[in-house]
C-alpha cells in the first residue's frame, strides 16, 4: 500500500476545504487584506458574505484564547458537501463559533505591536501564530552573520614592555617601574614601524637600585635618577600617542590602535598595581591591551616556549640588542607582530581588559602587596632561558 495523496486541504484561519491548488491564494488573502479566493460553490453564499465581512471586536477572554485547539469545539469539514455544490450543507459544516470568527478577523495595525498574552506571547488577534520576539529578529546569540561585513583590525599596534625594580631579596618590594617604553607599528601591508618611545622613571620606595636588577636590565642609577618621575612618564606617553593621533578615543575618524605586550604582567600587574598604590586614576586608553603570547599558540598552532629571545628565534627572525632592555624587548616583540600581520593574521580585538569594577577579567583578588609583583612575573615565564627563571622566582 501507497497511500493516496488528498488534493483537497483546510484553510488554517476560516477552516474552508478547498482544492490545494486554490488553498495558498487562500489563505494568504486572509493576512494581505485582499480579496479572499473562494470555490466556485460557495462565491454566492451567506458563507461568503460572512468571512469577507468586517472583523468584529475581539471578545475572545485569555482563557479561552489560551485553551487548546483540541477543547474547542469541533470542526467538521464535509468535502463531499462542496463536491455536491450543496452552499448551505457546506455552510453548516465549516462554521466555527462567533468568537473564533471574531479573534481570526481582527485586524492587527502593521505599526503597532500586537498586544501578548503574559507567559505565552501569543499576540491577540493571531490565536494560532506566535508573535515575534526580539531573539527571533537577531537569533539565538548575536554572532557575524554571512553579509555582515568582518571586523575591521586595527590600525596600529603599541607593542610595550616595561621594566621595574627587582632584587634576589624575600619580600622586596613594591615594585616600581623603572623603564617606559612602546614601539607604534602601522598594521599595513607590509607593516612598518612608525615611531618608538622610551622614558626612565625614577623609583621612590627603593631609589637604589639593586646590583640583580642593574645586571639583569643594564639600567644603571644615573639613568633613573636623571628620569621622572611615573606620572609624568605616563603624561609624556600620552603626548606621544596624542602627536600621532591616536588619543582622545573619542575622536571621530580617529585611527583605531591597541597596545600589545608579551604576557599580562605589564598593564595588569606592574602598571595597575603602583598607580593603585599611588592612588592614581589609571587612563582609559590602558584599560584593554593584547597578550600577544595568547594570541602566538592560535596562529603559529604550538606553544611559545622559552622566553621571548628564543621564540623570536623560532620564529625564524633575527633577536636584536640585549634581552631584559624594555625598548628592546619591545622592538623585538613587535617583529613577531609583524610577521603575524605579514602572514594574513589580523588583530581585530584585545584579549585582556580591567571591568566596571577596576579589576581585570578573570583576575584574582587582591593579594598583599608584596606577593603580587612576584606572581605577575611568574606568570611571565621569563624574558629567556635561564637567566628568567631566577627573575620570575624573586619577591617584588
Amino acid at each position: 500500500g501507497r497511500v493516496p495523496m488528498s488534493r483537497f486541504g483546510a484553510c488554517p484561519v476560516c477552516g474552508i476545504n478547498m482544492a490545494m491548488h486554490l488553498l495558498a491564494m487562500h489563505t494568504d488573502a486572509h493576512f494581505s487584506g485582499e480579496q479572499v479566493v473562494l470555490p466556485s460553490n460557495l462565491r454566492d453564499s451567506a458563507e461568503a458574505h460572512r468571512l469577507l465581512k468586517p472583523p468584529q471586536q475581539n471578545t475572545t477572554s485569555s482563557q479561552e484564547r489560551l485553551a487548546p485547539f483540541d477543547q474547542k469545539t469541533e470542526l467538521k469539514h464535509n468535502r463531499d458537501s462542496y463536491d455536491s455544490g450543496d452552499a448551505a450543507s457546506a455552510e453548516s459544516a465549516t462554521r466555527r463559533p462567533e468568537t473564533e470568527d471574531a479573534r481570526h478577523g481582527e485586524a492587527v495595525k502593521a505599526d503597532t505591536p500586537s498586544p501578548t498574552v503574559k507567559g505565552r506571547g501569543l499576540a491577540q488577534g493571531w490565536s494560532f501564530l506566535k508573535s515575534p520576539s526580539a531573539k527571533d529578529v537577531r537569533g539565538p546569540r548575536r554572532g557575524r552573520k554571512a553579509f555582515d561585513l568582518p571586523p575591521k583590525p586595527f590600525d596600529y599596534l603599541v607593542v610595550l614592555d616595561f621594566e621595574w625594580t627587582c632584587a634576589k631579596v624575600k619580600g622586596f618590594g613594591p615594585l616600581e617601574i623603572i623603564e617606559f617604553p612602546s614601539v607604534l607599528v602601522k598594521c599595513s601591508h607590509p607593516p612598518e614601524v612608525v615611531s618608538e618611545f622610551q622614558v626612565y622613571c625614577r623609583p621612590v620606595v627603593n631609589p637604589i637600585l639593586s646590583e640583580f636588577c642593574t645586571s639583569l636590565t643594564a639600567i644603571t642609577q644615573d639613568m633613573v635618577e636623571s628620569g621622572v618621575l611615573l606620572p609624568e612618564a605616563m603624561a609624556a606617553h600620552s603626548q606621544w600617542l596624542e602627536r600621532h593621533g591616536l588619543i582622545p578615543l573619542d575622536t571621530a575618524g580617529a585611527p583605531t590602535f591597541a597596545f600589545v605586550t608579551w604576557s599580562d604582567a605589564d598593564i595588569m600587574g606592574a602598571l595597575h598595581s603602583q598607580l593603585t598604590r599611588l592612588g592614581l586614576e589609571r587612563p582609559a586608553h590602558y584599560d584593554k591591551w593584547i597578550n600577544l603570547k595568547a594570541l602566538f599558540k592560535q596562529h603559529y598552532k604550538r606553544e611559545p616556549h622559552g622566553g621571548l629571545q628564543k621564540v623570536v628565534e623560532s620564529c625564524g627572525l633575527t633577536f636584536d640588542g640585549r634581552a631584559h632592555s624594555g625598548l628592546v624587548d619591545s622592538q623585538n616583540t613587535a617583529k613577531i607582530a609583524m610577521q603575524m600581520i605579514e602572514q594574513s593574521f589580523r588583530f581585530t580585538r584585545t584579549t585582556r581588559g580591567f571591568g566596571p569594577d577596576g579589576y581585570a577579567w578573570g583576575a584574582k583578588r587582591p593579594a598583599p602587596e608584596s606577593a603580587a609583583g612576584g606572581e605577575e612575573r611568574e606568570r611571565e615565564e621569563g624574558r629567556d632561558g635561564s637567566g628568567a627563571k631566577s627573575k620570575s622566582k624573586r619577591m617584588l
